[in-house]
């Protein structure tokens, strides 16, 4: 049975498959398809693994994108009206 690892080497689990025929399992063709198999089944985990740690950053970034639109917005409408009270005062 090809063992799964993933690309750091380290070991995730072995490949096997049942059948209810009895198959040869030692032909060089079988075993090279059963190593395909693994190696596509590793490389898709991690990549689904990466995939996952990638999006925490991104989730972070647009809270933090929010929370800076929030401030600039309060910033905005604090600075706004004191200059609005001063120039009605200069106006009278």
């Amino acid at each position: 049975m090809p063992a799964l690892y993933r690309r750091d080497g380290s070991f995730f689990g072995a490949l096997c498959a049942i059948d209810p025929e009895p198959r040869n399992v030692k032909d060089a063709r079988v075993l090279d398809m059963f190593r395909l198999f693994a190696r596509m089944i590793g490389d898709s985990l991690e990549t689904d693994e990466k995939l996952r740690e990638s999006e925490i950053p991104v989730q972070q970034e647009r809270h933090l994108a929010e929370i800076q639109q929030a401030f600039i917005a309060i910033l905005a409408h604090d600075l706004r009206n004191p200059v609005i009270a001063l120039g009605a005062g200069l106006r009278m």
